[in-house]
């Protein structure tokens, strides 16, 4: 489901990124992100635009607390939500093997096309691809320890997809990209 952003949505999503970006350094987790062609800002934005989305999809809020979440981004939910907003529209739901997933539902955030550093300012939009629950994930992932961060891989095939919820049946039927 595609989430389109005013432009005052997207100034209070970089001032909440910019909010923890700052705060993470102060808690010397600013070297978190590593190997990747975003920087730690473009990340946090890109972070904050996707609970937004999932927010808006779900008819709740986000935290904003600027303490770590413990893998909970959403809030007057039931249940705990996560959420992963890719740089790549045909991306699938990772998590790295050193921050494995713990809440009980994720949501996996795509752009609409192909993101690059400098550019995830002018986003507008997102497509709230679909979620997982903790238990799809822990069956249905791939275990990759041939990339830089190893980490479990969840196919896109596997989601509920957002326009079927809330509990519409689904199927993995013909795969798509890794």
């Amino acid at each position: 489901m595609i989430v389109h952003f005013s432009r005052w949505q997207r100034q209070l999503a970089m001032m909440l990124a910019k909010a923890k970006r700052d705060h993470a350094r102060t808690m010397g987790l600013q070297d978190r992100v590593v190997k990747h062609k975003f920087d730690r800002m473009e990340v946090e934005y890109l972070g904050v635009l996707g609970e937004c989305a999932a927010a808006e999809v779900l008819r709740c809020g986000i935290h904003t607390d600027l303490v770590p979440d413990n893998g909970t981004d959403l809030a007057d939910i039931v249940g705990s939500w996560t959420v992963k907003t890719c740089t790549k529209p045909y991306y699938n739901l990772i998590f790295a093997l050193e921050a494995p997933m713990t809440a009980d539902y994720a949501v996996l955030v795509l752009p609409i096309e192909d993101l690059v550093p400098k550019e995830v300012y002018d986003i507008d939009a997102l497509d709230v691809y679909g979620y997982a629950t903790r238990e799809t994930f822990e069956k249905h992932s791939d275990l990759r320890t041939d990339i830089p961060l190893p980490a479990r891989i969840l196919k896109q095939c596997h989601l509920i997809r957002t326009q079927q919820l809330p509990s519409q049946s689904h199927s993995c039927e013909g795969d798509v990209s890794v």
